[in-house]
């Protein structure tokens, strides 16, 4: 079994992030970040006194670097410098023979499977605030219970109010999904193991091209959909608590959709929403996902001069060129998966992150 390129290794550490190991003999190795998800990571290691049962435990920390040799005019070495590409923990390390096989996943395990049976039974089960606090004192009640190694990051403020009841059998993972697709949050948890919430994610990187001529090995998949709604209105009656009825009503439109494509309009259900602010912003978040046709690309490409794979991530936008479509537009990446043997990318494009099927509904 032969070796990738040894500019690439792995930091081990313990659960409490003290490093146990490097190592630089790796057979195989695949990563994958996804855009609100949890990242995965694949490895093959040759048997060696650095890559024992003891090192690889489940839980333990891993971390991918990939050395970048930087070289002068006259492409002599001048030095080099690590890159960290991904970072998770253990989940599974299969032993054979003469190597191991290692399947792994980003931070978002530690948080995964956690239930909040304990503090419910307390019938401590409502959180009132905006979603980022919401969140955060739903992190530190599970942290109480189970010590996840998560902790609070930073959030970017979107002054949404929420008032939710969480059950005994509820997780804490499927909750944080939930609340940041309701919030249009996003959500990624960093090498530091810290949670943090996004009202944007991602840069501009459309200098970066991926060119049906150029780079493209494979088409995986097109698929779009021709639904595309640029005027939504949403309204909500309600009864408060002294019996008195209120109405609130939000409306949302895009001028450049129309003029493309005519009006298409749609009236959103929604039941529990009793702010104003609420609503407005829910609609303006709808709108901006449906005023255009959704496309969702996957393609593998290859690493070169027009697109280093190694300087993306999820969330940037990039230009697209695909001759055979006729498609030439900036896009958002979604989710990708890099081979360091090949030094090749799956990758998943989209325009839209958080198109829904049907519309989701906030809680105030």
């Amino acid at each position: 079994m032969g070796l990738i390129s040894n500019d690439y290794y792995i930091k081990i550490f313990n659960k409490e992030h003290i490093i146990l190991e490097e190592v630089y003999e790796i057979s195989e190795l695949t990563y994958t970040k996804t855009l609100n998800g949890i990242w995965k990571a694949s490895l093959t290691l040759p048997r060696s006194i650095k890559t024992t049962e003891d090192i690889l435990q489940n839980n333990n920390h891993i971390e991918i670097y990939r050395r970048i040799n930087e070289m002068n005019v006259y492409n002599q070495h001048i030095s080099a410098k690590e890159e960290l590409l991904w970072w998770g923990v253990i989940y599974n390390s299969n032993p054979h023979a003469s190597f191991f096989t290692i399947d792994c996943f980003g931070y978002g395990r530690l948080i995964q499977d956690k239930l909040f049976t304990m503090y419910i039974r307390q019938d401590n089960n409502v959180f009132t605030g905006e979603y980022d606090k919401v969140l955060y004192n739903m992190l530190n009640v599970i942290n109480n219970m189970y010590n996840t190694g998560v902790s609070q990051g930073t959030a970017h403020k979107n002054n949404l109010q929420t008032t939710r009841i969480i059950n005994w059998n509820d997780n804490f993972y499927d909750k944080l999904d939930e609340f940041t697709t309701d919030a249009n949050y996003f959500w990624q948890i960093d090498k530091d193991r810290k949670l943090n919430l996004y009202t944007s994610l991602g840069i501009d990187k459309t200098y970066y091209e991926i060119n049906s001529d150029i780079n493209v090995n494979k088409t995986l998949s097109i698929t779009s959909s021709g639904e595309i709604y640029n005027y939504i209105v949403a309204k909500n009656t309600y009864t408060d608590d002294l019996d008195i009825e209120h109405s609130i009503i939000a409306e949302a439109k895009d001028l450049n959709s129309i003029y493309k494509y005519g009006v298409f309009s749609k009236e959103l259900v929604v039941n529990d929403i009793r702010l104003q602010s609420t609503l407005d912003k829910y609609v303006e978040d709808e709108l901006n996902k449906c005023k255009n046709p959704l496309i969702s690309i996957s393609l593998n490409v290859s690493n070169c001069d027009t697109f280093n794979i190694f300087d993306v991530e999820v969330g940037d936008n990039i230009s697209l060129i695909l001759k055979e479509i006729s498609l030439n537009t900036e896009i958002k990446i979604i989710e990708f998966t890099i081979d360091c043997k090949t030094e090749t990318m799956n990758i998943e494009l989209g325009n839209c992150m958080f198109r829904e099927e049907s519309p989701k509904v906030y809680r105030f």
